[in-house]
C-alpha cells in the first residue's frame, strides 16, 4: 500500500487513494482539471512494481448515482 502511494505522491491532482491489496486493486480520486493524462498513474504504478491498467473512470455524477443506488438498497439489506 505504501509503495503504491508513494508512487503517486508527486502526480499532481490526486485527492485520494485507496489500496485494496485482497483485489489487487487501487481506486484513484483525482482532480480531472489537474490531471487529464490518466496512463501517468498507470506508469508511475507500474513503475514501483505493480503492473497497473486504468480499468474504469468514474465521473462526478455516475458515482453519486452509484452511491445513491448502494443507499437505496442498502435499505432492503441487512
Amino acid at each position: 500500500i505504501a509503495t503504491i502511494k508513494a508512487s503517486l505522491s508527486d502526480i499532481q491532482g490526486i485527492k485520494d487513494i485507496l489500496v485494496d491489496v485482497s483485489s489487487g486493486k487501487t481506486e484513484v480520486y483525482y482532480d480531472s482539471k489537474k490531471l487529464e493524462d490518466m496512463s501517468r498513474i498507470e506508469r508511475a504504478i507500474t513503475a514501483s512494481g505493480y503492473p497497473a491498467k486504468v480499468q474504469r473512470i468514474v465521473t462526478p455524477e455516475e458515482l453519486g448515482k452509484e452511491r445513491a443506488l448502494a443507499a437505496a438498497k442498502s435499505h432492503y439489506y441487512i
